[in-house]
């Protein structure tokens, strides 16, 4: 499980786009299966993927189901894996330094 994991998170771009292309399989089949084509694929697959950001954008406290370990995502706090300036440096000035 380890070794899917790592090889997904070193692909994440390639993965995203495999997802986008499921999704639009799913939102296609549903558009011809469910509504019989009254109701677009395109418009199902912008409701999914709304559905879908809304599931991810929960906290993960909210979120139970969550695939990945919890103590992976815990490692890494936003801080790190963000822009964040260390106490030592100096604040930016800007587009221009000094």
């Amino acid at each position: 499980m380890d070794i899917i994991a790592s090889v997904l998170e070193d692909n994440d771009l390639l993965v995203a786009f495999a997802a986008v292309g499921v999704l639009m399989l799913v939102s296609g089949w549903m558009s011809r299966r469910l509504t019989r084509g009254r109701l677009h694929g395109s418009a199902i697959a912008i409701i999914l993927g709304l559905a879908l950001a809304g599931w991810a954008g929960r906290p993960p406290a909210a979120r139970t189901d969550w695939p990945i370990s919890r103590s992976s995502a815990a490692s890494a706090s936003s801080a790190d894996r963000c822009c964040a300036t260390s106490p030592s440096s100096p604040p930016p000035t800007g587009w221009i330094s000094a």
